[in-house]
């Protein structure tokens, strides 16, 4: 029964104090890929071959005396230096007179088992980044910033320091796509997510809500800091190369609406901000950095 398992489970018997190897099966020959000659030198010898990062929990387990029950789980190395997953436990046998007689371990071969939770966890948060993220720009998605967002509500009505939300929309870019074609299109779309996200903080958060349509939320960022970071960036390029050589400006229009306890939604603080967005573009007007209590800043970057 015992030599069934040995293409999967290493079995052993020892003496109390392991130094003298009762019993072993083929597991560890078919598991290890060595001669079980080493064990009956050295009953813990198949200590030398856990894998570095396991070592010391494992050394530990087994130098307790007396040696009691263990049920462990640790990585070993092969005779060809591949990596294994054993799964290890332990018990103590005692003879009629409940005198503790031999040491019975099992250490089952759990490499496939692990290999495939592995690969089922990384698939798991593959689709979770996927759910989250914009497949185009790789930005948050309108979902996860709305989610985002939401959080940060919930923070600052907690009294601590306020944000300010920004709704940008690229200027004429249906002239763009309808020039230039659509995959132009989407490529000024990634080219200004890219330099934009180059500019902000790791505690800002940036999102595609839509079409040409973005949002930033600037953290612990007040109206008149906002103003002066879209004062600063003017400076910036944001631009699309077409045709392997000419480049065309990437234009926006930015409005933006620092938090306040009248606003009770991510919803209704998204709106405000497109609300001064759209009101600024349709009139055509530039912004200066200094910012009446709800501001908005038209910029543009010329082509070169």
């Amino acid at each position: 029964i015992v030599s069934a398992f040995s293409d999967r489970t290493f079995i052993w018997v020892a003496t109390p104090d392991l130094s003298q190897l009762k019993y072993v099966n083929n597991g560890y020959e078919k598991i290890f890929g060595r001669n079980e000659y080493e064990l009956y030198c050295n009953p813990i010898g198949f200590i030398d071959h856990v894998h570095e990062d396991d070592k010391a929990r494992v050394l530990k387990q087994f130098s307790q005396r007396p040696l009691k029950n263990w049920d462990i789980q640790y990585r070993i190395y092969d005779a060809k230096g591949e990596v294994k997953y054993l799964h290890d436990r332990g018990s103590l046998i005692y003879d009629d007179r409940e005198m503790h007689s031999l040491i019975l371990g099992t250490a089952d071969d759990i490499t496939k088992e692990k290999t495939q939770q592995q690969a089922l966890m990384s698939a798991v948060t593959k689709l979770e980044h996927l759910s989250k993220t914009d497949s185009l720009t790789g930005l948050a998605n309108r979902r996860e910033i709305f989610s985002q967002l939401n959080d940060e509500i919930s923070r600052m009505g907690r009294g601590q320091q306020t944000s300010t939300l920004v709704y940008i929309d690229l200027n004429k870019f249906k002239e763009i796509n309808d020039k230039y074609g659509h995959k132009i299109g989407d490529k000024a779309l990634v080219e200004f997510s890219n330099s934009m996200s180059g500019l902000l903080r790791e505690s800002d958060r940036f999102g595609r809500i839509g079409g040409d349509e973005f949002v930033i939320m600037l953290y612990g960022t007040d109206e008149n800091e906002t103003a002066a970071f879209f004062d600063r960036i003017q400076r910036e390029k944001f631009e699309v190369e077409v045709d392997g050589s000419n480049l065309v400006s990437i234009d926006f229009s930015v409005g933006w609406v620092q938090w306040n306890e009248g606003i009770n939604s991510v919803q209704e603080w998204l709106d405000r901000a497109d609300e001064v967005m759209y009101e600024k573009k349709q009139q055509g007007q530039v912004q200066s950095s200094t910012v009446q209590n709800i501001a908005v800043n038209n910029i543009r970057t010329n082509a070169v």
